[in-house]
């Protein structure tokens, strides 16, 4: 991808003059200023450039008015009247942001390099070079009324400048899907690429900077405030560019080839950023080309068209979406005003980047136009993030009338967005809905009385987003009382935002995934919290350090034996883990067990809190024990004491070894030829008996003990058990 700034070799004179000039009537424009102020301006320029700015000046108006949002909040009263009124032009920033590197005008020297008869990429265009071949009426016309709206705001002129949006709410909604500059009061200058987050701006060079409510934060981590920011067009105008005109055209424009990144979107709510890759064709959507008038270029009408101009997307169509006109209002200037809700206004919104209005008088069809309007972003287009797409035209000197009409009868609106087909629909509007001016004082008692229930709430109750939205609204709601022209619809508009953010309000939520748990002193368990809010800090509290601690992250450990409850803290929500807490033990079931010389047997110690432990034997002599299994061997007759030990817990038991001990019932017995007798036995502890006879001829035994006589004599039974020996004697007759 190459990106090339916009070169405007007129702006760096027309802004220093439009920013510098503060005595001037707001209304101010570059072709209202004298050759003498030019001169004076410029008396460090060449003659060059001072030709290069009346020649730029002169062909056909095409510099668009900078569009200004400034601050709603505690900031508003940075940005004065006179600032705003500077900015109504569109003059282009200073050289320094626009005057493009020799070896980037050296990378397109040879056109032969490049393919095709066209070249297809993004560009940012101007508001005037956007709208000039769309037969929308004043398109090319930058001049300004001085009159006020009822916020005693400039923002009746051509391509309307819009200074009651805050520093951080407007810049968000005027630089997402335009080409944006944030000036400081030291002259500084900010253009801006993208949003990082709400609160860092990425700028053209790559760079970061922080902002917050008009506060610029700079990467060595000095500050500076902002007085004003300028708006000056699309920043991704889809552009056909003949090969030849290639390089001259990047010098000029700012370009993003294909596979370039396109970043923009507004991220708050319901409307989300995006981040895309480039991929203009000559069948993309809102294609323009653009045409080499000697040093600089105008563009045809856009081309409607089947591609996306996103790679790897296809072309999006609004759906999910409804149009109404709503009642009369004027709470941003304007006479006539459609909102756009439903579940998909969200991502056409923050791909939206301008809008047609054509009006249509009688014609319900809407095709026999009376006029047409071109809209830029921000100025009479506008999103309330929780509420829908609020469109609007200002009554400025763009935006008049055919004479003999009053804007009642039909509107064809024409949404253009990014990546989308365009969106085209109808509307009526009637007397009801044209904006008129007030005649009796408003009346604010609901809106006060709303205003005091708002401030009542604990911000702590609710999530951070919530709470946000909602004091953007409790902020102008407070602003227009303070008026003391204020309309009652403004009013009444004002209320039902207000009511309308409270009743989004998310209340908190925090849970854990244990409601008890059971802990042995020196031991751990970790508790995890669940909330609604990621942006609120989850924070534990223990009932009784004494017993259990916690810490930031949840991690329980025991103290000492007994209870305690671990709360979690997420604003005012809470949620609760009852833990107890046991003393760790070593325990032997018996006090005392029995082995015999040669035998062994398992004898295992109770753990609690306790992984493992070990055993000892007091005489190895008599018996032995393994120090892991517990497993003992007796050796020989005596008693021991098997110890199992684990850090300081001891547990003991008295271990008996004993001999072995075998007898026979009787040792001798007289028996008939073919008849049987059964020796008997008696073994401590029970084993396995072998038996032998020693004339099988004269008497056979079986493995149970049982003689039988053979022929007659006498035979010798050997009987074996626990290693001790016995003769049984059996006679056979």
């Amino acid at each position: 991808m190459h990106k090339w700034n916009l070169l405007k070799k007129t702006a760096p004179c027309i802004l220093s003059l439009a920013v510098a000039a503060t005595s001037f009537p707001t209304a101010v424009m570059a072709t209202d200023l004298d050759s003498s102020i030019v001169a004076d301006e410029t008396e460090q320029s060449d003659e060059e450039e001072i030709a290069e700015v009346s020649d730029y000046e002169a062909a056909a108006g095409e510099v668009a008015d900078a569009e200004e949002i400034a601050a709603e909040d505690q900031n508003a009263d940075e940005i004065t009247e006179e600032s705003a009124a500077e900015n109504t032009e569109e003059e282009a920033s200073g050289a320094d942001e626009f005057t493009a590197a020799e070896d980037e005008t050296e990378a397109f020297a040879d056109s032969d390099e490049l393919q095709g008869e066209y070249q297809y990429v993004y560009a940012g265009l101007t508001w005037a070079e956007y709208w000039a071949s769309e037969g929308v009426y004043a398109a090319g016309d930058t001049t300004s009324s001085e009159e006020l709206d009822g916020h005693k705001e400039l923002d009746k002129g051509a391509f309307d400048t819009v200074t009651r949006a805050t520093t951080n709410h407007g810049l968000h909604r005027g630089s997402f899907q335009t080409e944006t500059t944030i000036v400081a009061e030291d002259g500084s200058r900010y253009p801006i690429a993208t949003w990082v987050d709400r609160n860092t701006i990425k700028l053209t060079d790559g760079k970061t900077v922080g902002f917050k409510k008009g506060t610029i934060t700079k990467a060595d981590g000095t500050t500076v405030d902002m007085d004003h920011y300028e708006v000056y067009g699309l920043k991704y105008v889809p552009v056909a560019v003949r090969t030849e005109d290639y390089a001259a055209f990047c010098q000029k424009y700012n370009v993003v080839t294909n596979d370039g990144v396109l970043e923009g979107g507004y991220g708050e709510v319901q409307l989300s950023a995006y981040t895309a890759t480039a991929a203009v064709t000559a069948d993309t959507n809102g294609l323009k080309y653009a045409v080499k008038n000697g040093d600089s270029f105008t563009f045809e009408a856009r081309k409607t068209g089947a591609d996306s101009g996103i790679k790897d997307q296809a072309q999006k169509t609004a759906t999910n979406v409804t149009p109404t006109v709503k009642d009369a209002s004027g709470s941003y200037g304007e006479f006539l005003r459609v909102d756009i809700t439903g579940d998909g206004y969200g991502d056409l919104g923050a791909n939206m980047q301008a809008v047609r209005w054509d009006y249509c008088g009688d014609d319900a069809t809407g095709t026999k136009v009376l006029r047409s309007f071109g809209t830029k972003f921000a100025a009479d287009n506008w999103m309330h993030k929780a509420m829908g797409i609020q469109l609007g035209l200002t009554d400025s000197l763009r935006c008049q009338l055919p004479e003999g009409t009053d804007g009642t009868g039909y509107w064809r609106l024409t949404v253009y967005a990014l990546g989308y087909a365009d969106y085209s629909f109808v509307v009526q509007a009637t007397d009801a809905n044209i904006v008129k001016p007030a005649e009796d004082p408003a009346d604010t008692t609901a809106l006060t009385k709303e205003v005091e229930t708002a401030k009542a709430l604990a911000e702590n109750d609710y999530t951070k987003a919530t709470w946000a939205a909602m004091q953007i609204e409790l902020q102008e709601a407070e602003e227009l009382l303070a008026r003391e022209d204020a309309t009652q619809a403004e009013v009444d508009e004002a209320l039902e935002h207000l009511k309308a953010a409270e009743a989004a309000l998310v209340k908190v939520t925090v849970a854990l995934d244990k409601t008890s748990a059971t802990i042995y002193t020196g031991k751990t368990v970790t508790l995890k919290a669940a909330s609604n809010d990621t942006a609120k800090t989850v924070t534990y509290t223990t009932s009784n350090k004494a017993v259990a601690t916690v810490s930031s992250t949840g991690v329980v450990k025991g103290v000492k034996a007994g209870t305690a409850v671990i709360t979690a803290n997420c604003g005012n929500a809470t949620a609760t883990c009852k833990v107890t807490v046991k003393a760790p033990s070593v325990k032997f079931a018996k006090k005392s067990a029995v082995v015999y010389k040669g035998k062994t047997a398992t004898v295992k110690a109770t753990l609690a809190g306790v992984s493992s432990v070990t055993y000892k034997s007091s005489n190895t002599k008599i018996a032995t024990v393994n120090s892991k299994t517990g497993t003992v061997k007796g050796i020989k007759a005596g008693t021991v004491t098997i110890t199992a030990t684990s850090g300081k817990l001891k547990a003991t038991y008295k271990l008996t070894v004993k001999n072995p001990t075998f007898t026979l019932t009787k040792s001798s017995a007289t028996i008939a030829k073919g008849k049987t007798t059964t020796i008997r036995s008696k073994a401590t502890p029970v084993s396995t008996v072998t038996y032998t006879s020693s004339n099988k001829k004269v008497a056979t035994v079986t493995g149970k003990g049982v003689v039988k006589g053979i022929s007659k004599g006498k035979a010798t039974i050997t009987v074996k058990c626990n290693g001790i020996t016995k003769k049984f004697v059996v006679t056979v007759k």
